[in-house]
């Protein structure tokens, strides 16, 4: 049996192996970034798809002696696509407010623009074994109900009856 002869001081060995063990700890990083990268581009259109779905059905069930809306979704998946949602007061004195919600294909966020003014961006990002959402308002990443929820709860309040 051959054992390795170590040469050098003790102190050498370790700043050697400690410097190995980040290089392989920044590889492991570096390939989690591209398995969430891909699972991102390979989500991305699926989580827009279900965000249109879900605001959809939660438009359709707004109480129509107090509000109504509508949601129109647009583009094509290989280029830009994306939707408007469109919330109005039933009532007297009229008010409507609209959200426009953007993403293009291989981008890692969607882009949502408010009729007030206001715009924001939600960040696709991997949560758990989830890709999700983050928006800088938000505490904490969203799955695509709780993003639509995030989109139209302001929308909501703006058409509140005075």
């Amino acid at each position: 049996m051959t054992t390795e002869l170590q040469i050098g001081p003790d102190w050498l060995r370790a700043a050697e192996a400690e410097e190995k063990a980040e290089s392989a700890a920044r590889e492991l990083v570096a390939q989690q970034l591209t398995v969430a990268t891909l699972r991102i581009q390979e989500a991305a259109p699926v989580f827009l798809q279900d965000i249109q779905r879900e605001l959809a059905i939660s438009v359709k069930a707004l109480d129509p002696e107090l509000r109504s809306g509508a949601v129109t979704t647009w583009g094509s998946p290989e280029q830009e696509q994306g939707c408007r949602v469109l919330v109005r007061r039933n009532y007297i004195i009229h008010k409507e407010t609209y959200t426009d919600i953007f993403y293009r294909k291989g981008e890692h966020r969607i882009r949502c623009n408010t009729v007030e003014g206001k715009s924001f961006l939600l960040s696709f990002c991997v949560y758990g074994e989830e890709v999700c959402v983050q928006a800088n308002e938000a505490p904490a990443p969203m799955d695509y109900r709780q993003a639509a929820q995030f989109i139209l709860k302001p929308m909501i309040a703006i058409t509140k009856r005075p």
